[in-house]
């Protein structure tokens, strides 16, 4: 996959700038916009979402992933490119991986938006150090969650991702 040219990136970020500043204008929810471009064509464009679905995973990336899997009628994007008007938070970045995109472009930084009130920096903390204090994550044994992992190992439907 060629990388792309300073040119193309900021006319596609001008793009997602764009699909970002309706959303905001709409009431959908905060100023990020995103796209996921394959073979010179844009493939999806999404801006963040929450309040429009009251889903607090509705960021643009995740909306932009989520189209393209469903165009491209593919788990995996990694053709794509995911081009995004804000560096990607962990949740966000974490899509990326699972969709195994190669090459993402972005242009505001976290630290900017944690300026006009995005803050991700104790998601980065709490990765980086553990995650004991932010959340009370729990191990409970149960004689019903472990056959579901032999189920899966021994179904047909099985397929590996």
């Amino acid at each position: 996959m060629a990388m792309l040219s300073e040119t193309q990136v900021k006319t596609l970020l001008s793009l997602a700038a764009a699909d970002a500043l309706e959303g905001v204008k709409n009431g959908d929810g905060g100023p990020f916009g995103a796209l996921i471009y394959k073979n010179d064509q844009v493939i999806s464009l999404g801006h963040n979402s929450v309040f429009l679905f009251t889903d607090p995973s509705a960021h643009a990336e995740i909306v932009a992933i989520r189209k393209a899997c469903l165009t491209l009628r593919q788990l995996f994007l990694d053709d794509c490119t995911l081009i995004s008007t804000c560096e990607p938070c962990p949740m966000c970045l974490s899509a990326a991986f699972w969709a195994r995109i190669p090459r993402i472009y972005f242009s505001s930084t976290r630290q900017e938006a944690e300026e006009i009130g995005f803050i991700d920096k104790h998601i980065y903390q709490a990765l980086q150090n553990g995650i004991s204090g932010e959340i009370d994550l729990q191990q409970v044994d149960s004689p019903d969650c472990p056959p579901l992992f032999r189920f899966w190992e021994e179904s047909k439907q099985k397929r590996p991702y």
